[in-house]
């Protein structure tokens, strides 16, 4: 078994697969610091508030995983995950907003997530009066199992205990190998490391988030027919976090530090960032100023663009949280998201022509919650053939070839 990508979703199937007792396995990864990597410079969010009962039960798992760090524990080292459950809140100002906040509620609670309430504008009023409600008609609030954590914390926890389990880390770039034709069809015989070796495996997984496609792009263009090859639909976009000082205190309006993370109905977010007065605010640009980059590129993400907390999440915070109005901002840092443009939701799944090919990958800003739940059932497949603790088959790969996207509403 070869892993490639080192990053929350590799560690979480090689850390799955060890445990349940499989041997020989390695992880590739070429930046074991993880400088430019997505989950350490992501929000560290984590919800079951979604409208596939997939994400949802793969979220909820997540949520249970962080509760019991002592699974990783090795030696005298447990991890500190530093979950806060403060829970996340989505507004709704449109009859629209209003039904799909209805409608999600609905699936969530069929899938066993009784924890996230409707609530009115006064209710909303009434439980967080720092808040601005005269516009809403509904707000939906997880008031459990939902919330922020250390996303370090998680990919390095999973790491060590991998390692612990006799996982084999290998410091490498993985680029091109050689592709043969078999019985069962065509398979990776051999991957190209920057090492100069080459490592060959019985079961390959490209867990290499936002690289994911440029890595299968590499190795179909050794193949004397790439164009057979079917490719993955993910791109490298790049999301913009800051961080910021209320300028008011918690007695004249500033949230306090048990404040949810808040979703405004035009997409801006924010939530505490672990300390009284600090938060951290984001948004995703729109369409037209969404372009792809060269995940390879990662300079670009030391770029900051201050037009976009200046005119956009600034403006729209102080409209939802009047205390916000003065602000002053110490800290701005970007990542990549690895966008699926099909439909924003995860591949897990063998490759259609590369048969000995998991993919797991395109998560779509969404990974890192459902790691540990990835890890889980991405180890049961490749073990038994089958998913058991949750069935994730309508994310196969097949659904990227007969382009049949599986939507999710709620997508940050």
């Amino acid at each position: 078994m070869v892993i490639f990508g080192g990053s929350c979703i590799g560690n979480s199937i090689a850390y799955a697969l060890s445990t349940a007792g499989m041997r020989n396995i390695a992880v590739v990864e070429a930046d074991p610091t993880y400088t430019y990597t997505s989950a350490p410079r992501s929000a560290g969010g984590i919800r079951q508030q979604f409208s596939l009962k997939e994400n949802i039960l793969l979220a909820k798992y997540g949520a249970e995983f962080l509760k019991t760090p002592e699974v990783l524990r090795v030696d005298d080292d447990v991890p500190e995950f530093n979950f806060r459950q403060t829970g996340y809140l989505y507004l709704a100002s449109t009859e629209e907003q209003r039904k799909d906040l209805i409608e999600r509620n609905l699936i969530q609670r069929q899938c066993g997530i009784d924890y996230t309430e409707l609530m009115d504008a006064a209710q909303l009023k009434a439980k967080f009066p720092w808040l601005k409600t005269s516009d809403l008609v509904l707000g939906s609030f997880g008031h459990k199992n939902e919330g922020y954590f250390d996303p370090w914390a998680l990919v390095i926890g999973l790491k060590k205990k991998a390692i612990a389990n006799g996982v084999t880390y290998i410091k490498a770039k993985a680029s091109g190998g050689s592709v043969v034709s078999g019985p069962s069809g065509l398979k990776v015989e051999s991957v190209n490391l920057s090492n100069g070796e080459k490592i060959q495996g019985e079961t390959l997984v490209n867990a290499c988030g936002v690289w994911s496609a440029n890595f299968l792009d590499s190795i179909a263009a050794n193949y004397s027919n790439p164009a057979a090859i079917a490719r993955l639909p993910i791109k490298a976009r790049k999301r913009s976090i800051c961080t910021f000082n209320c300028q008011v205190k918690i007695e004249d309006g500033c949230p306090p530090l048990k404040t949810p993370l808040v979703i405004d109905p035009n997409g801006t977010y924010f939530r505490p960032d672990g300390t009284e007065g600090q938060f951290m605010v984001g948004k995703s640009p729109s369409a037209a100023n969404d372009p792809n980059y060269d995940p390879e590129d990662v300079k670009q993400l030391d770029i900051v663009d201050d037009a976009l907390f200046n005119n956009e999440m600034w403006p729209e915070m102080a409209e939802r949280v009047p205390a916000f109005e003065g602000v002053g901002k110490f800290r701005h840092h970007n990542g990549f998201y690895e966008f699926n443009t099909l439909d924003e939701n995860g591949i897990m799944g063998y490759h259609s022509e590369l048969k000995n090919m998991y993919i797991a990958a395109g998560f779509s800003g969404h990974g890192l919650m459902q790691s540990p739940g990835i890890g889980r059932v991405v180890s049961e497949y490749i073990a038994d053939g089958k998913y058991k603790t949750i069935d994730v088959s309508r994310f196969s790969f097949d659904r990227i070839i007969n382009n049949k996207p599986v939507f999710e509403t709620c997508i940050i």
